[in-house]
């Protein structure tokens, strides 16, 4: 497979995908999702735990921009899949749908 042709997939996923909303970390994966989602509007989340340490949110807020895409963020305690389904809020329930995917 080619570069255009892994583009062409890429592109075809992004624009099948029902939600608008990126769980954005500032990597690789996440901003190229973000560069192929700008056109439709999209939305991005990073989740920040409490005792969060490391550059996901510099790389996040940097990619947002670039893309031009809206960056909320949600700060979390740290928490289990299990505490997240016994207090489910609907902030969570992005969180309960990526941990399902």
């Amino acid at each position: 497979m080619n570069a255009d042709q892994c583009k062409m997939i890429l592109q075809d996923a992004c624009e099948e995908c029902e939600s608008n909303w990126i769980a954005l970390s500032g990597g690789l994966d996440s901003s190229i999702v973000a560069n192929l989602m700008r056109k439709e509007k999209a939305n991005a989340i990073t989740i920040i735990t409490k005792d969060f340490v490391g550059t996901d949110l510099t790389y996040a807020q940097i990619m947002a921009k670039h893309a031009e895409i809206p960056l909320s963020l949600m700060h979390i305690e740290s928490v289990s899949y299990t505490h997240l389904r016994a207090h489910e809020t609907p902030e969570h329930l992005v969180i309960r749908r990526m941990l399902e995917k």
